[in-house]
Protein backbone atom coordinates (compact mmCIF):
# COMPACT_ATOMS: atom_id res chain seq x y z
CA UNK A 1 0.00 0.00 0.00
CA UNK A 2 1.33 3.74 -0.53
CA UNK A 3 2.02 5.55 2.31
CA UNK A 4 -0.46 7.84 4.06
CA UNK A 5 1.33 11.14 4.89
CA UNK A 6 -0.33 13.63 6.86
CA UNK A 7 1.49 16.83 8.89
CA UNK A 8 0.22 18.20 12.05
CA UNK A 9 1.85 21.40 13.74
CA UNK A 10 3.87 21.36 17.13
CA UNK A 11 3.99 17.79 17.94
CA UNK A 12 7.65 17.07 19.22
CA UNK A 13 9.26 19.19 21.86
CA UNK A 14 12.82 18.87 20.42
CA UNK A 15 14.43 21.75 22.53
CA UNK A 16 17.40 21.39 25.25
CA UNK A 17 17.02 21.44 28.62
CA UNK A 18 16.11 24.94 29.90
CA UNK A 19 17.60 24.86 33.66
CA UNK A 20 21.25 25.59 34.44
CA UNK A 21 22.28 22.13 35.26
CA UNK A 22 25.32 21.36 33.69
CA UNK A 23 23.10 18.73 31.83
CA UNK A 24 21.20 21.26 29.70
CA UNK A 25 24.43 23.32 29.21
CA UNK A 26 26.26 20.08 27.66
CA UNK A 27 22.51 19.23 25.60
CA UNK A 28 22.88 23.01 24.19
CA UNK A 29 26.63 23.34 23.40
CA UNK A 30 25.73 19.91 21.47
CA UNK A 31 22.94 21.51 19.55
CA UNK A 32 24.63 24.03 18.80
CA UNK A 33 27.19 22.46 17.25
CA UNK A 34 25.02 19.66 15.45
CA UNK A 35 23.23 22.81 14.09
CA UNK A 36 26.36 24.88 13.35
CA UNK A 37 27.48 21.71 11.27
CA UNK A 38 24.54 21.90 9.30
CA UNK A 39 24.69 25.64 8.82
CA UNK A 40 29.00 26.08 8.64
CA UNK A 41 28.48 29.30 8.46
CA UNK A 42 25.34 30.41 10.14
CA UNK A 43 23.44 30.53 6.99
CA UNK A 44 20.94 28.33 5.06
CA UNK A 45 22.13 29.41 1.89
CA UNK A 46 25.41 28.17 2.71
CA UNK A 47 23.93 24.29 3.69
CA UNK A 48 21.86 24.71 0.49
CA UNK A 49 25.08 25.84 -1.81
CA UNK A 50 26.85 22.86 -0.06
CA UNK A 51 24.05 20.51 -1.22
CA UNK A 52 23.88 21.77 -4.53
CA UNK A 53 27.76 21.08 -4.97
CA UNK A 54 27.50 17.55 -3.71
CA UNK A 55 24.68 16.99 -6.05
CA UNK A 56 26.39 18.58 -8.76
CA UNK A 57 29.69 16.60 -8.38
CA UNK A 58 27.97 13.19 -9.34
CA UNK A 59 28.56 12.11 -5.92
CA UNK A 60 24.91 11.87 -4.70
CA UNK A 61 23.27 8.31 -5.77
CA UNK A 62 20.41 7.94 -7.92
CA UNK A 63 17.40 6.54 -6.97
CA UNK A 64 17.31 3.69 -9.59
CA UNK A 65 20.97 2.86 -8.63
CA UNK A 66 21.77 -0.75 -7.34
CA UNK A 67 22.25 -1.18 -3.55
CA UNK A 68 25.23 -2.25 -2.32
CA UNK A 69 26.58 -2.32 1.34
CA UNK A 70 29.43 0.13 0.23
CA UNK A 71 27.12 2.41 -0.87
CA UNK A 72 24.91 2.29 2.31
CA UNK A 73 28.43 3.19 3.95
CA UNK A 74 29.36 5.76 1.76
CA UNK A 75 25.93 7.71 2.06
CA UNK A 76 27.13 8.74 5.30
CA UNK A 77 30.69 9.52 4.38
CA UNK A 78 29.82 13.48 3.58
CA UNK A 79 29.17 16.34 5.15
CA UNK A 80 29.60 16.34 8.39
CA UNK A 81 26.13 16.37 10.23
CA UNK A 82 24.32 13.30 8.39
CA UNK A 83 24.06 10.42 10.75
CA UNK A 84 22.44 6.89 10.54
CA UNK A 85 21.61 5.24 13.85
CA UNK A 86 19.81 2.13 13.41
CA UNK A 87 19.05 -1.58 15.96
CA UNK A 88 21.70 -3.71 15.25
CA UNK A 89 20.61 -6.88 14.48
CA UNK A 90 22.54 -10.42 16.10
CA UNK A 91 24.21 -12.38 14.00
CA UNK A 92 22.42 -16.16 15.04
CA UNK A 93 19.81 -15.58 17.93
CA UNK A 94 18.39 -13.43 20.50
CA UNK A 95 18.05 -14.31 24.21
CA UNK A 96 14.32 -13.59 25.33
CA UNK A 97 13.69 -9.66 26.60
CA UNK A 98 17.34 -9.22 25.60
CA UNK A 99 17.74 -5.56 24.88
CA UNK A 100 19.58 -4.34 21.55
CA UNK A 101 22.78 -2.25 21.01
CA UNK A 102 22.58 0.23 18.04
CA UNK A 103 24.88 1.11 14.95
CA UNK A 104 25.79 4.30 13.72
CA UNK A 105 26.97 5.69 10.50
CA UNK A 106 29.17 7.14 9.53
CA UNK A 107 31.22 5.16 12.43
CA UNK A 108 32.48 7.49 15.46
CA UNK A 109 33.96 7.40 18.22
CA UNK A 110 30.47 9.10 19.31
CA UNK A 111 28.26 6.45 20.94
CA UNK A 112 24.65 5.91 18.68
CA UNK A 113 22.91 6.47 21.31
CA UNK A 114 24.85 9.29 22.44
CA UNK A 115 23.85 10.81 19.55
CA UNK A 116 20.70 10.15 19.57
CA UNK A 117 20.15 11.81 23.11
CA UNK A 118 21.71 15.10 22.55
CA UNK A 119 19.19 15.24 19.74
CA UNK A 120 16.18 14.49 22.08
CA UNK A 121 15.56 11.26 20.59
CA UNK A 122 14.60 8.31 22.92
CA UNK A 123 14.50 4.64 20.69
CA UNK A 124 14.56 0.80 22.33
CA UNK A 125 14.63 -2.55 20.84
CA UNK A 126 13.74 -5.38 22.59
CA UNK A 127 13.24 -9.10 22.15
CA UNK A 128 9.93 -10.84 22.85
CA UNK A 129 9.60 -14.08 23.58
CA UNK A 130 6.97 -16.95 21.63
CA UNK A 131 7.59 -19.61 23.43
CA UNK A 132 10.01 -21.07 26.55
CA UNK A 133 12.68 -21.88 24.49
CA UNK A 134 12.84 -18.93 21.47
CA UNK A 135 16.04 -17.90 21.20
CA UNK A 136 14.94 -17.19 17.28
CA UNK A 137 16.36 -13.29 15.96
CA UNK A 138 13.95 -9.97 17.39
CA UNK A 139 12.25 -8.74 14.29
CA UNK A 140 11.54 -5.33 15.28
CA UNK A 141 13.94 -2.87 14.36
CA UNK A 142 14.25 0.92 13.66
CA UNK A 143 16.03 4.16 12.85
CA UNK A 144 16.98 7.49 13.39
CA UNK A 145 19.27 10.15 10.81
CA UNK A 146 19.99 13.15 9.91
CA UNK A 147 19.14 13.67 5.81
CA UNK A 148 20.53 16.03 3.37
CA UNK A 149 18.31 20.00 3.61
CA UNK A 150 18.04 20.02 7.44
CA UNK A 151 15.71 16.59 7.36
CA UNK A 152 15.24 14.23 10.39
CA UNK A 153 13.61 10.76 9.60
CA UNK A 154 12.52 8.14 12.27
CA UNK A 155 11.48 4.76 11.01
CA UNK A 156 10.01 1.83 13.33
CA UNK A 157 10.04 -1.71 11.04
CA UNK A 158 8.00 -4.80 12.67
CA UNK A 159 9.14 -7.93 10.62
CA UNK A 160 6.74 -10.98 10.10
CA UNK A 161 7.52 -14.52 8.93
CA UNK A 162 10.50 -16.47 9.17
CA UNK A 163 12.62 -13.92 7.82
CA UNK A 164 11.24 -10.71 9.09
CA UNK A 165 14.45 -10.10 10.71
CA UNK A 166 15.86 -10.01 7.91
CA UNK A 167 13.30 -7.55 5.84
CA UNK A 168 13.15 -5.07 8.45
CA UNK A 169 16.70 -5.01 9.21
CA UNK A 170 17.13 -3.66 5.06
CA UNK A 171 14.42 -1.26 5.59
CA UNK A 172 15.70 0.57 8.36
CA UNK A 173 19.16 0.54 6.51
CA UNK A 174 17.82 1.34 3.03
CA UNK A 175 15.22 3.36 3.50
CA UNK A 176 17.17 6.27 4.50
CA UNK A 177 19.42 5.89 1.30
CA UNK A 178 17.03 6.19 -0.80
CA UNK A 179 15.31 9.52 1.11
CA UNK A 180 18.77 10.81 0.37
CA UNK A 181 18.90 10.23 -3.25
CA UNK A 182 19.15 12.84 -6.04
CA UNK A 183 15.53 12.59 -6.50
CA UNK A 184 14.16 12.70 -3.01
CA UNK A 185 16.70 15.21 -2.04
CA UNK A 186 15.00 17.24 -4.86
CA UNK A 187 11.47 16.93 -4.03
CA UNK A 188 12.36 17.33 -0.70
CA UNK A 189 13.99 20.78 -1.60
CA UNK A 190 10.72 21.67 -3.63
CA UNK A 191 8.38 20.71 -1.22
CA UNK A 192 7.17 17.95 -2.80
CA UNK A 193 7.86 15.65 0.95
CA UNK A 194 4.86 13.06 -0.19
CA UNK A 195 5.72 12.61 -3.33
CA UNK A 196 9.25 11.80 -2.03
CA UNK A 197 7.82 9.30 0.74
CA UNK A 198 6.04 7.61 -1.88
CA UNK A 199 9.10 7.37 -4.28
CA UNK A 200 11.03 5.62 -1.45
CA UNK A 201 8.68 3.59 -0.25
CA UNK A 202 7.89 2.10 -4.23
CA UNK A 203 11.68 2.13 -4.59
CA UNK A 204 12.07 -0.09 -1.10
CA UNK A 205 9.66 -2.68 -2.26
CA UNK A 206 11.83 -3.17 -5.61
CA UNK A 207 15.08 -2.89 -3.56
CA UNK A 208 13.38 -5.74 -1.08
CA UNK A 209 12.70 -8.36 -4.13
CA UNK A 210 15.58 -7.92 -5.98
CA UNK A 211 17.93 -8.21 -2.42
CA UNK A 212 15.86 -10.94 -1.25
CA UNK A 213 16.26 -13.18 -4.47
CA UNK A 214 20.18 -12.57 -4.13
CA UNK A 215 19.96 -13.78 -0.25
CA UNK A 216 17.26 -16.18 -0.93
CA UNK A 217 15.10 -14.58 1.07
CA UNK A 218 11.21 -15.96 0.04
CA UNK A 219 9.10 -12.65 0.43
CA UNK A 220 5.88 -14.53 0.21
CA UNK A 221 6.70 -16.27 3.60
CA UNK A 222 8.54 -13.45 5.26
CA UNK A 223 7.85 -9.44 5.65
CA UNK A 224 7.97 -6.10 7.83
CA UNK A 225 5.31 -3.38 8.60
CA UNK A 226 7.38 0.21 8.55
CA UNK A 227 6.03 3.45 10.23
CA UNK A 228 7.54 6.72 9.69
CA UNK A 229 7.85 10.65 10.81
CA UNK A 230 9.89 12.92 8.47
CA UNK A 231 10.41 16.37 9.61
CA UNK A 232 12.47 19.38 8.63
CA UNK A 233 14.66 20.71 11.75
CA UNK A 234 13.19 24.26 10.98
CA UNK A 235 9.64 23.06 9.91
CA UNK A 236 6.69 22.42 12.44
CA UNK A 237 4.84 19.94 10.24
CA UNK A 238 5.55 16.63 10.52
CA UNK A 239 5.04 14.00 7.72
CA UNK A 240 3.90 10.54 8.91
CA UNK A 241 4.34 7.34 5.82
CA UNK A 242 3.03 3.99 7.02
CA UNK A 243 2.74 0.26 5.51
CA UNK A 244 0.94 -2.52 7.72
CA UNK A 245 -0.26 -1.99 10.93
CA UNK A 246 2.62 -0.36 12.54
CA UNK A 247 0.89 2.81 14.37
CA UNK A 248 2.41 5.58 14.89
CA UNK A 249 0.60 7.61 17.72
CA UNK A 250 0.57 11.88 18.52
CA UNK A 251 0.21 11.87 22.33
CA UNK A 252 -0.50 15.01 24.09
CA UNK A 253 1.49 16.17 27.75
CA UNK A 254 -1.65 15.09 29.40
CA UNK A 255 -1.69 11.25 27.78
CA UNK A 256 -4.70 12.14 25.17
CA UNK A 257 -4.11 10.70 21.53
CA UNK A 258 -4.72 13.49 18.95
CA UNK A 259 -3.74 11.46 16.16
CA UNK A 260 -3.30 7.81 15.11
CA UNK A 261 -2.41 6.32 11.66
CA UNK A 262 -4.97 3.52 10.33
CA UNK A 263 -3.77 0.19 10.37
CA UNK A 264 -3.68 -2.08 6.56
CA UNK A 265 -5.69 -4.61 8.11
CA UNK A 266 -8.03 -6.56 5.92
CA UNK A 267 -10.38 -6.50 9.03
CA UNK A 268 -11.05 -2.86 8.41
CA UNK A 269 -13.93 -2.55 5.51
CA UNK A 270 -11.66 0.61 3.93
CA UNK A 271 -8.93 -1.45 3.74
CA UNK A 272 -10.49 -5.11 2.41
CA UNK A 273 -12.17 -3.26 -0.01
CA UNK A 274 -8.77 -1.27 -1.11
CA UNK A 275 -7.06 -4.94 -1.16
CA UNK A 276 -9.83 -6.22 -3.20
CA UNK A 277 -9.86 -3.35 -6.06
CA UNK A 278 -6.19 -4.14 -6.48
CA UNK A 279 -7.27 -7.56 -7.44
CA UNK A 280 -6.22 -9.50 -4.55
CA UNK A 281 -8.53 -11.51 -2.56
CA UNK A 282 -8.93 -12.05 1.21
CA UNK A 283 -9.80 -15.18 2.67
CA UNK A 284 -10.79 -16.13 6.31
CA UNK A 285 -9.32 -19.18 8.35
Amino acid sequence: PCPTPTTSPNTVDMTAASDGSEEGKSKKKWQAQSRKNYYPEGSAQSALELDMKEEASGRVSSLEDDVSEAKLRRAWQGRSGQWLVYSAMPPTSDAPFSLRGCSIQPRSSELATAVLERHGISGICCKGKKSPDDNTIGQDNFCSCSLPGGWRLHCVADGHGEQGHWVSDRVVRVLPYFLSSLECRRQLREGEVREALESSFQRMQAELVNAARDAGINLALSGTTASCILQQIQSEEVWVASVGDSRTLLVQRDGSVTFSTNDHKPSRPDERARVEQAGCEVTES
